[in-house]
């Protein structure tokens, strides 16, 4: 795998009270809850808990489907090459990135 590849933390908008507009901010997705963007997860307005590895995997899955490339940038490349196997992606998207994983190789 390139060095290059980055591997950041989900956003998540939070807001303050001098701010109450939410605002993103990097946090450690470990053990969080989020709510999805809507253009990512149409299906539900509820919260994710990332800690239950059910729900968090098909969370990536659903980034990886419909997100924007800054959505997807986000993920943890790493996390995402080892579930792949796993997700339940439409054909072309697990062909792009079984394709990407591969040319990252070498």
């Amino acid at each position: 795998m390139q060095s290059g590849l980055k591997s950041p933390n989900i956003r998540l908008a939070s807001r303050t009270e001098e701010n109450p507009r939410p605002r993103e901010r990097e946090i450690d997705s470990k053990g969080m809850k989020i709510r999805p963007k809507r253009y990512i997860v149409w299906s539900t307005n509820k919260e994710i808990d990332l800690d239950d590895p059910w729900q968090r995997k098909w969370y990536i899955g659903e980034v990886l489907s419909n997100g924007k490339a800054e959505d997807i940038a986000e993920l943890d490349w790493e996390e995402v090459r080892r579930m792949l196997p796993e997700l339940n992606l439409p054909k072309r998207v697990r062909r792009l990135w079984e394709d990407y994983f591969q040319h990252a190789k070498g």
